[in-house]
């Protein structure tokens, strides 16, 4: 049978409050102390029971921050509601949110949010951020726990990643456009959100990588604009008319589906990514051929969950978590 606070206090010879504190980081405990209740405790494996966690976190309220790059982007609209509704099933645990919502990727402003986050005093950090040196760094300093929403970030200690496996969903597109363009040498564009977006840049590479096409134009980046992927796209395709396959792996997806209706080609292959009522307009209308969605709303209420359990238990570990990808097809 696991060891009690009880017991923990016995052995250590202090009182149950004081062992409270030291697991909890409450209040004041000489550091001997709480060195030799944290050693009893590991090494009599306790874990807090769900009943006394509960009582301790229905007396105080916690904040978990996210930090989300979600203006003008309806992908989010779903993961938004996946944060709440965990934090509704959760509602014993009085844990309040604060969702800091930015318009794509500057990561100047990603850094400057995330810290004024952590400054407000928020317990854990749930973001979907650029993969950039300084925002590694700044996370890799933080004490608090971390999951990385959507995208990951390379070499971090955050808790965990929740989202989708981005090399397998390019290599998916890959496998779909094999199907579409038997007969046809591809001559490829590949459309995608940020470069400085770990998962963006692993759909690409995941599709480049497992396609045989006779040639390819150099990625179009959008960070995840309408208006700037219509008019590069379709600067792009006022200059070349070779192109036959399109893979448009960006929030704003509508932008660059309209560019592709106007240019009028014909015998041409459109994949997409998401669900919004933007890309079901372009299937419906028979612009592209299929899309690619990714489950947001499972992204953040698993993300969330894992973050109450990080604020609950100090001990609380995870793996990452894969959703899994949804394929939508044109009807003809």
């Amino acid at each position: 049978m696991a060891i009690t606070i009880k017991e923990i206090a016995q052995k250590a010879g202090v009182s149950r409050g004081t062992v409270d504190r030291a697991l909890n980081n409450r209040g004041q405990v000489s550091p001997l102390v709480k060195e030799k209740i944290l050693k009893i405790a590991k090494e009599y494996d306790y874990r807090p029971n769900s009943a006394g966690r509960i009582l301790s976190y229905s007396k105080t309220k916690s904040t978990i921050g996210f930090l989300l790059p979600c203006v003008d982007n309806p992908f989010f609209d779903d993961l938004i509601l996946g944060i709440n509704s965990a934090i509704s099933e959760n509602d014993s645990f009085k844990i309040d949110t604060n969702i800091v919502k930015v318009k794509g990727f500057n990561e100047v402003e990603h850094l400057e949010r995330i810290k004024e986050l952590v400054a407000s005093g928020v317990k854990a950090l749930g973001i979907c951020t650029t993969d950039t040196k300084e925002l590694r760094t700044y996370i890799n300093s933080l004490t608090i726990p971390v999951v990385t929403i959507n995208t990951d970030l390379t070499n971090t200690k955050r808790l965990c990643y929740v989202g989708p496996d981005y090399r397998k969903i390019g290599a998916t597109a890959a496998g779909m456009v094999k199907l579409m363009n038997r007969n046809k040498d591809m001559v490829i564009l590949p459309v995608s959100g940020s470069l400085k977006l770990k998962g963006h840049n692993e759909r690409i590479s995941g599709f480049i990588n497992n396609l045989e096409y006779k040639k390819s134009y150099n990625i179009v980046e959008t960070n995840d604009d309408a208006n700037i992927g219509y008019e590069k796209v379709k600067s792009i395709l006022n200059q070349n008319r070779d192109i036959n396959t399109f893979f448009i792996a960006t929030a704003g997806a509508e932008g660059p589906l309209q560019a592709i209706m106007e240019s009028k080609l014909s015998n041409i292959s459109v994949l997409t990514v998401d669900d919004t009522p933007k890309v079901k307009e372009f299937l419906n209308r028979g612009i592209a051929d299929c899309t690619i969605c990714q489950d947001p709303f499972s992204q953040g209420n698993t993300a969330t969950k894992i973050l109450i359990n990080s604020i609950i238990d100090k001990s609380f570990s995870h793996e990452d978590v894969f959703t899994n990808p949804v394929i939508t097809i044109k009807q003809v």
